[in-house]
């Protein structure tokens, strides 16, 4: 007898066949749910502990206290902790995923969700233990799933001012220790380490694929279907043990939101990406939208390695744009709230969604401007809180010689500044600045110095690929070419460290060294600690534990090593002030930390 191979009509048949197969993957894995003793007995972890000595909800470090500055509303502050952006699905992870995670590694991921973020830097607010300040828990779909919104980014930390004190969220300030890309690099990577390793010992290939048209290819369908059914029922066991311990429980869509997840895993024939190098890695406070809108959103190259902060968005008030590069472009009249939500409707662009694999429709955003505007809205009503004010006469002296050195300096691109007492959040005498003659200057990239791959991620073809977007089309926000980079104002300028737009620069002190003298690496991250009298990031060349094993920054210690001899982190640029006398430089330093 012949053997067949060939199958003529097998084009109208597969997609037939592998819905069947896939029907039958989550069926097999909802049984977990219903019958848990047809999972696999070695699948299943051990059973939770007594309520008496569950996990907690979280680890014992504090939250921050919340800093409500004059002007703004309270009640849109509690909003903005609670409400997303809108996405649904697009962007998330379930619920029960993270918790699976918890109990399948919990040396590596983390003994908690909890955990889990605070490792990679989010900030936790004092009273809300289980869900970091920018991180939204809903219903998708009737799914519980946790997504991100604005505050990830654009809500930071200012230490305590003193040993033993409370450190404060300020809305509006860039989050300096959250390594966003990694955090989601890290979920996934784990995700699919986890899958490979429970089917590797079921003899199992979570990969196994082979050429259509074929009896053989059928088989290997089934075979991946049945590793996949492997890797969804230890998930969905891991998760309902962590919910349990919670006093939860495993709802039925929960468990199809982790078959969702690995199935999107499995179905990505390129699979994850591999960790960047360590020193190619974003790390803390820093995100790279242009690459990724590039790729994501346009289709293009994802062009150079441009990391770039997420801007303070103290002074928007005070300008004509929001972006570094003043890119964008807004009629003349639109309000700062409305600039803000109009810039952060382009967020959705790197919010993948599990199933299409593509990012939120414009359209879709776009209908959902209203949310985007109320977010807008909150973030320009944010202030810096007040300075330290001086306490002794000594250091008033070197401030008022500071403000002397700061006019014949900085003040031509930065503007001046009024200080005026107000009490700190702390109790403490503080100093409150307010711009008096700030007006937008835009310096080009050759004329500042400072590392150029952003401003070349934003080429011709960006434009381009962004005018066909609806965004362009509706006149949502306009782009242009500027080549050149904002010369920002200087309000809660003591918050901002890292400097420069790629975090490249630890302090101040290090900025108004000639560039050539500037670390060649140095620690960034929640492990980093605070130099005042530097006025940023305390300069530590070795930082402990940066390339774990596994090549990516040991999140254990919280120290990150940037190293600012790669193009995108260069420390180059930026030579103003740096062949000041070393007493003026003493004195602007006691100045721009009271701003």
């Amino acid at each position: 007898m012949t053997e067949v191979t060939d199958m003529p009509d097998d084009a109208a048949r597969r997609p037939r066949l592998r819905a069947l197969a896939t029907a039958t993957t989550l069926a097999a894995a909802l049984l977990v749910i219903l019958v848990p003793a047809a999972a696999p007995a070695d699948a299943d972890p051990p059973e939770p502990p007594p309520a008496d000595e569950a996990r907690p909800d979280a680890p014992d470090a504090p939250g921050l206290a919340l800093y409500v500055p004059p002007g703004m509303d309270r009640e849109l502050v509690d909003w903005g902790l609670q409400t997303d952006l809108g996405s649904g699905l697009a962007g998330s992870f379930p619920l029960a995923m993270l918790e699976a995670l918890a109990v399948l590694d919990p040396e590596g991921f983390g003994a908690t969700p909890e955990e889990a973020y605070r490792r990679f830097g989010w900030l936790f607010l004092e009273g809300r233990p289980r869900l970091p300040v920018g991180i939204v828990e809903r219903r998708a779909l009737g799914m519980r799933v946790h997504n991100f919104n604005c505050l990830a980014c654009h809500a930071g930390e200012e230490p305590p001012a003193t040993p033993g004190g409370r450190g404060h969220l300020i809305i509006g300030a860039t989050n300096r220790t959250v390594a966003f890309a990694d955090w989601y690099g890290e979920v996934i990577g784990r995700v699919r380490q986890i899958a490979l390793q429970a089917t590797a010992e079921a003899g199992l290939d979570l990969d196994e694929r082979g050429p259509e048209g074929t009896v053989a290819s059928i088989c290997r369908t089934l075979k991946r279907e049945a590793a996949i059914a492997k890797v969804v029922a230890r998930f969905i066991i891991a998760a309902r043990r962590g919910l349990r311990a919670r006093g939860s429980r495993l709802e039925l869509l929960d468990a199809i939101a982790i078959w969702m997840s690995v199935r999107s895993l499995a179905d990505d024939e390129n699979g994850p990406p591999e960790p960047p190098p360590p020193e190619r890695s974003n790390g803390p406070g820093r995100t790279i939208v242009a690459g990724a809108y590039r790729a994501l959103r346009f289709g293009l190259e994802p062009g150079p390695f441009a990391p770039i902060k997420p801007p303070d968005l103290f002074g928007v008030p005070y300008r004509e744009s929001l972006l570094w590069a003043g890119v964008e472009v807004h009629p003349e009249g639109r309000s700062p709230a409305e600039q803000i939500g109009r810039n952060g409707m382009l967020v959705p662009w790197i919010q993948m969604h599990p199933l299409t694999r593509r990012p939120v429709a414009d359209r879709v955003t776009i209908a959902r401007m209203r949310r985007y505007l109320k977010m807008g809205e909150l973030l320009a009503a944010s202030k810096p809180p007040p300075a330290p004010a001086p306490t002794t006469d000594a250091e008033r002296a070197l401030m008022k010689r500071g403000a002397v050195v700061y006019g014949e300096t900085c003040s031509d691109c930065h503007g001046s500044y009024r200080l005026e007492p107000e009490t700190r959040p702390d109790g403490g005498p503080g100093l409150r600045s307010t711009p008096v003659d700030y007006e937008e200057v835009l310096i080009d990239i050759e004329e500042i110095g400072t590392d150029p791959a952003y401003g070349r991620s934003l080429d011709q073809d960006f434009l381009d690929a962004f005018l066909a977007t609806e965004f362009a089309k509706q006149n949502v926000l306009g782009l242009r070419e500027t080549n050149a980079f904002v010369a920002r104002p200087h309000l809660g300028l003591r918050l901002r460290a890292p400097f420069l737009h790629n975090g490249s620069v630890p302090n101040l002190r290090t900025l108004l060294t000639p560039p050539a003298e500037r670390p060649d690496r140095f620690a960034v991250g929640w492990g980093v600690p605070i130099d005042r009298d530097a006025v940023g990031l305390a300069l530590i060349e070795e930082a402990a534990g940066s390339t774990a094993g596994d090549g990516r920054w040991n999140t254990r210690v919280g120290q990150h090593l940037r190293d600012a001899r790669v193009s995108g982190n260069r420390a180059t640029g930026h030579p103003f002030g740096t062949d000041l006398p070393e007493a003026d430089k003493r004195a602007l330093l006691e100045y721009l930390k009271r701003l």
